[in-house]
């Protein structure tokens, strides 16, 4: 058998199983060409995949949750420690400020609404997908730059 499922990222979308198969080489033989299909990269070559325009792209994502727990933990004493004991802003700012600030009430919302971030796929990427589009970024940034410098 083969699982298909398609749609936009963190929506339920669509989902298709196909088989049963003669063999398991077929199945995987009809997984491996849909994935050409819909990416033009072999399955084999995945680690030197290449995006194109109009197909799916390639997307590492990170479900390591033992290393977003401890750095979860770090922002928060961080944060906790940055706090200034006292404002000087005017009480009713300062009280406004504060409760949109409020994280364990964002989180209370966030839990009535049923949203957790966590599931969610943008927060499960890898580093090396964040080093790679924060790489393309400055390239991006810096022919920008040349072509107005050029212009």
């Amino acid at each position: 058998m083969v699982y298909y499922r398609w749609g936009r990222v963190g929506v339920k979308g669509q989902n298709k199983i196909q088989g049963p198969y003669t063999s398991r080489d077929s199945a995987i033989n009809e997984f491996k060409q849909k994935f050409y299909d819909k990416t033009k990269n072999d399955w084999s070559n995945r680690k030197m995949f290449e995006s194109f325009p109009h197909h799916y792209m390639w997307i590492e994502m990170d479900y390591n949750e033992e290393e977003k727990q401890l750095s979860v933990e770090e922002k928060n004493d961080s944060a906790l420690r940055g706090q200034p004991l006292e404002t000087q802003l005017e009480p009713r700012i300062a009280k406004f400020i504060s409760l949109i600030c409020n994280i364990s009430m964002m989180k209370q919302h966030m839990m009535e609404i049923g949203y957790n971030a966590d599931k969610l796929p943008l927060g499960k990427l890898s580093k090396s997908t964040i080093s790679k589009v924060s790489f393309y970024l400055l390239v991006f940034w810096l022919i920008s730059r040349y072509d107005k410098e050029k212009s």
